[in-house]
C-alpha cells in the first residue's frame, strides 16, 4: 500500500473512532432542567389557640403548647399542654374564661372527645390531688361566662362528643374556676394534658 494511502486510511480510522466515542451510550443521557412550582399551604383541619383573654388576666400565665398531632383517614388526634400559673398576691379573680378556642378549618362536620390529665407541681415534684381540685375545667360551645361555664371536663375522665355542625361552625371555648388556695403559695404550677380525638364526617 502507498504511504499516501496508508495516512489517508489512518486518519479515515481515528475520524470514526472520535464520532463513536462522541456518541453517547444508552442511559448517559442527562438532562438538566430547572421548573418552578407554586406551593399551596394547607389549611388547618384543627385549630386550637390560646384566646386574647389568655393575657388579659392580672397576675395569671397561660402557655399552650401542642405536643403532638397525627392524621389517619378521617381521625385527627392532638395532644397538647396548658400550664397556669396564678400570683394569687395579684388576681382579682376566680374566674378565667375563653382561655383556649378550639375551632373547625374544613367545610365539613366533625365531632371530638377530649380526655383531661390534670396535675399540680412544685418546681419538679408533683402535688397530691388538694392542689388539683382547686382548679375546675369547663368547655362550651359558644363564649362562657360565669353564669354559663358550660360542661366540666372532669381528670382522667372521656368526655363528648362535642359535634362541630358545618357550616354555621361556633367555636369550642375552654376556661376555668380556680379556687384560692389556702396556702396562696405561688411556686405552684397547674398542667393541664389534652388529648383531643377528631373525627370529620
Amino acid at each position: 500500500m502507498r504511504p499516501g494511502l496508508r495516512i489517508l486510511l489512518s486518519l479515515f480510522v481515528i475520524l470514526i473512532a472520535i464520532a463513536l466515542i462522541a456518541i453517547p451510550a444508552e442511559g448517559d443521557v442527562m438532562i438538566i432542567s430547572h421548573a418552578n412550582g407554586t406551593g399551596f399551604l394547607l389549611q388547618k383541619p384543627i385549630i386550637i389557640n390560646l384566646t386574647s383573654n389568655a393575657t388579659e388576666y392580672k397576675g395569671a400565665t397561660f402557655v399552650w403548647t401542642i405536643e403532638n398531632g397525627t392524621v389517619s383517614g378521617n381521625y385527627i388526634n392532638i395532644t397538647g399542654v396548658l400550664r397556669i400559673h396564678v400570683n394569687w398576691n395579684v388576681s382579682n379573680t376566680d374566674y378565667f374564661l375563653n382561655i383556649l378556642s378550639i375551632g373547625n378549618g374544613l367545610d365539613k362536620n366533625a365531632s371530638f372527645n377530649l380526655t383531661l390529665d390534670q396535675i399540680a407541681k412544685q418546681a419538679n415534684k408533683v402535688l397530691n390531688s388538694s392542689e388539683t381540685s382547686a382548679l375546675t375545667v369547663y368547655i362550651k360551645e359558644g363564649y362562657q361566662n360565669e353564669s354559663s361555664l358550660g360542661t366540666i371536663i372532669y381528670n382522667q375522665t372521656l368526655e363528648g362528643p362535642f359535634n362541630m355542625q358545618y357550616p354555621n361552625f361556633i367555636p369550642y371555648y375552654i376556661g376555668f374556676y380556680y379556687e384560692k388556695p389556702p396556702d396562696t403559695n405561688n411556686s405552684v404550677g397547674q398542667y393541664l394534658n389534652f388529648t383531643f380525638n377528631f373525627v370529620y364526617v
